[in-house]
């Protein structure tokens, strides 16, 4: 089989550090994955999901350690992913205060590709960061009616605001909400790292709800891998 990766990956600096292999073997002691060249014993994995003998499995290289990044095919399901993605929304209004920048409260998971590393029930308002790369960040912010002010939106890394990250606009006139987008930007990131998203408002009205009335309208929160540090 081809160990050749698309040109988008493939003129990477070190394009060895990602590889495609298949799994030639695989139990509770050990998993080899050969790949043209040689194998690889026992590399870390970042989801076990469809790591069974035949799968073909995207892996790369941090530092001396190689890690399982995802499945690409699985000999009994289709393969699901290829690197960590995950976007989270908002459900439940929330309430700002008129020239207060605040996290949005997310409250849902709509979908994170490594299983469960980036989302936690526990902690519904933020994405972690499952293993080192550049991550491109993405979402917006969303306020019911009210056409006095401005809007605006701003991610935030373990609680520091994004170089370049504010996002304003006034608000829209008449009866309709007002959505402000994030400037997508891609970000060097760590395992561990939080990834949340802020909001403004000064409309003079306190407080002012997130619109949450239909699913188009939502505030959203996303982290996309790019490419490994």
């Amino acid at each position: 089989m081809s160990d050749k990766l698309p040109a988008a990956i493939g003129n990477m600096p070190d394009p060895n550090r990602m590889r495609v292999g298949k799994v030639s073997s695989y139990d509770s002691n050990t998993l080899i994955i050969s790949m043209t060249g040689g194998e690889i014993r026992n590399p870390g994995i970042l989801n076990g999901a469809g790591l069974r003998a035949g799968a073909t499995v995207a892996i790369f290289r941090q530092d001396s350690t190689w890690l399982v990044l995802g499945v690409i095919q699985d000999p009994a399901t289709t393969g699901t992913f290829l690197a960590p993605i995950c976007k989270i929304y908002q459900v439940a209004a929330q309430g700002f205060t008129s020239g207060t920048q605040a996290a949005f409260d997310f409250d849902t998971l709509q979908f994170d590709s490594t299983g469960g590393s980036m989302w936690d029930a526990g902690t519904p308002g933020q994405i972690t960061v499952p293993m080192p790369g550049y991550y491109l960040i993405g979402g917006g912010g969303s306020w019911v009616a009210n056409a006095t002010g401005a809007r605006g939106v701003l991610p935030q890394v373990n609680g520091f605001n994004q170089t370049g990250g504010w996002s304003r606009q006034l608000a829209a006139g008449g009866s309709v909400s007002t959505q402000i987008p994030v400037r997508p930007q891609p970000e060097p990131l760590n395992t561990g790292d939080v990834v949340t998203l802020t909001g403004f408002q000064n409309s003079g009205t306190s407080p002012l709800n997130s619109a949450t009335g239909t699913s188009a309208e939502r505030p959203t929160l996303s982290l996309t891998w790019l490419r490994p540090l």
